[in-house]
């Protein structure tokens, strides 16, 4: 396709983005999951308790109270939508452009193919018009990926990208808890990279690690008064346990929202060993249902999620990959499932193309012999591992929405990979410009 072709197809995603704010705005359909309970926290906020009650992280609340103060300080939550629904366009409506930045940023640098996956990924499309933390999320990991590359592929003077790379790793762990394993994984393979004496100086490591302490110790000590966990959540042990309860009660039939709650009234009291105990000995549908999770986010359809999006409706397919639900929506049955079975060869298509097209890259860049390509094949493995991640700690919970940040480290991967290829294509005229 010619290039003036692509550049009207990013443009059109752009209105499209724009349109559909809008439209969800007014419809109501930006509602999902936990929208609810992020409204309640930035209430919540305006009242006092900055921290919000700390179960998952703050930053979506304070995002929402920031561009939208008048929402908070005049209606309740639930009366939000009722009574001012304009005042959620501003917040769905940069959440969206974010994203958009992020894709033409990187078809404007020259990966075009990169950039579109950004831009019509079907999952980031989609959160990107809910009222989640799940795409706010993937672009912090996105640019902190991209910050993190810059930094130690720099100067040994440079001192602003480590600070800038700090704070984004700082908000990503305080807009969802998966954030705060990427920290202890980050400064895990920053010191690496620096006991290797590759490009990261004593200084760099200095001024990111105190960065990174700073921008965190206000959550960290707020969690601590008020719930006595350190963390930037305090959701960890409370959602092992509802996993806990999946796990046990699967075989009865129980589903994964009630299954939880009838785990929590069998054990009152509990701690990590109670936990562990419950998983490991029903070890066998623990690994099964993790399995499951785990498929579900890389190739986990989005039919549920396309169809609240412009209805609003709550539907629920055949239970093919987990038990049913139970709430007040509409199942597919009949003829619509071939309509849901469409719908699922569709991601899978789409899930097979972003997943060729970056990993053609990578394993290129993997081969590679030159000794100046291990920087990059050492970040290459350190972003791969950090979207795999994505994919593994969600455990029986895993679904598309943590494909997000998934594909978006993957795509820093392969950004990494097509500059790697295009400087050893001009030292050796073998590998040709077809193949990148």
């Amino acid at each position: 396709m010619k290039i003036a072709h692509l550049e009207k197809l990013v443009f059109s995603n752009l209105i499209i983005r724009i349109i559909l704010s809008f439209y969800v705005t007014f419809k109501g359909t930006w509602q999902a999951g936990d929208s609810l309970y992020y409204l309640e926290q930035a209430s919540k906020v305006i009242h006092g308790s900055w921290g919000g009650d700390g179960f998952r992280g703050v930053f979506y609340s304070w995002y929402l109270l920031i561009l939208a103060p008048h929402a908070f300080f005049s209606f309740t939550p639930d009366q939000i939508f009722t009574n001012s629904p304009i005042d959620l366009l501003l917040p769905l409506l940069v959440q969206t452009l974010l994203v958009w930045g992020s894709g033409y940023w990187l078809f404007k640098k020259g990966h075009k193919a990169l950039g579109l996956i950004v831009l019509f990924d079907p999952v980031l499309f989609i959160y990107s018009h809910k009222l989640m933390s799940d795409a706010l999320f993937g672009v912090f990991c996105f640019w902190f990926a991209v910050t993190l590359w810059k930094w130690i592929s720099s100067s040994q003077k440079e001192i602003k990208l480590p600070i800038f790379c700090a704070l984004i790793l700082a908000c990503a762990s305080m807009t969802r808890s998966v954030g705060s394993i990427l920290i202890v994984f980050t400064v895990l393979f920053v010191l690496f990279e620096w006991l290797l004496k590759r490009k990261i100086s004593k200084i760099q490591l200095f001024y990111f690690v105190t960065s990174l302490v700073l921008f965190l110790a206000p959550i960290l000590y707020w969690n601590k008064m008020s719930s006595n966990r350190w963390g930037t959540t305090t959701q960890g042990l409370d959602w092992l346990a509802s996993v806990a309860g999946v796990v046990e009660y699967h075989a009865e039939g129980v589903g994964f929202q009630q299954a939880p709650m009838k785990w929590f009234s069998a054990h009152p009291v509990y701690n990590l060993g109670i936990v562990t105990g419950s998983l490991f000995s029903h070890f066998g549908t623990f690994f099964v249902l993790t399995l499951k999770g785990i498929l579900r986010v890389l190739i986990g359809h989005v039919n549920v999620e396309f169809y609240s999006l412009f209805t609003g409706t709550t539907v629920e397919g055949p239970g093919w990959f987990k038990p049913r639900e139970v709430f007040n929506g509409y199942y597919i049955q009949g003829k619509d499932i071939f309509i849901w079975v469409f719908g699922i060869i569709l991601n899978l298509l789409a899930c097979f193309f972003v997943y060729k097209t970056i990993f053609k890259k990578v394993l290129k860049t993997l081969k590679l012999k030159l000794k100046k390509a291990n920087l990059e094949k050492s970040s290459l493995l350190f972003f791969l591992g950090c979207g795999f991640l994505q994919a593994v700690l969600p455990l029986v919970y895993g679904d598309a929405r943590f494909r997000i940040s998934l594909v978006l480290f993957w795509v820093v991967a392969a950004f990494i990979s097509e500059e790697r290829l295009q400087k050893a294509s001009r030292h050796k005229p073998n590998l040709h410009r077809q193949d990148l």
